[in-house]
């Protein structure tokens, strides 16, 4: 009765290794290219995470006072005009606050400005309208526009 003996393997291999193997290198820089493939999304969204911790991050903050009063177009606008004990501030939405409640207005890292309460609970980002009024510039550059024209 024969027995079953499996095949002997061929005596040269038909994947050549050793010093004359050309696809150890091949291998390698196939590796490297698939790490950095893969490394790359990561890396692009910790870019993208920095940027947007850097463009919310508060550059300059001052008190603008307490809330007086709201006033807007109504209707599906949501755009409202609030003032306070400093002047007047337009933001892009129409907040619920109650009067007398302290407000500050903050510039961000982006150069955005947000209208803010004193625990930061509720901040809303102004329009890029200029404001009609303000004691002092939010940063000491800034020139403070009149709130009235001045009459030849």
């Amino acid at each position: 009765m024969p027995e079953n003996i499996p095949p002997a393997p061929p005596e040269i291999p038909s994947t050549p290794t050793g010093k004359d193997s050309k696809s150890a290198p091949l291998d390698l820089s196939l590796m490297a290219f698939f790490a950095l493939l893969m490394g790359l999304p990561l890396i692009l969204f910790l870019f993208w995470i920095g940027g947007s911790w850097w463009q919310s991050e508060v550059v300059s903050s001052r008190p603008i006072g307490n809330f007086i009063h709201m006033s807007g177009p109504g209707g599906l606008q949501s755009r409202v005009v609030i003032e306070t004990d400093s002047g007047f501030y337009p933001l892009l939405q129409a907040p619920v606050i109650s009067k007398g409640t302290s407000l500050v207005l903050e510039l961000r890292g982006s150069g955005q400005r947000f209208v803010c309460d004193l625990p930061r609970t509720l901040c809303i980002k102004t329009t890029p309208d200029e404001f009609t009024r303000s004691d002092q510039p939010l940063n000491p550059s800034d020139p403070v526009a009149p709130s009235h024209p001045a009459k030849p």
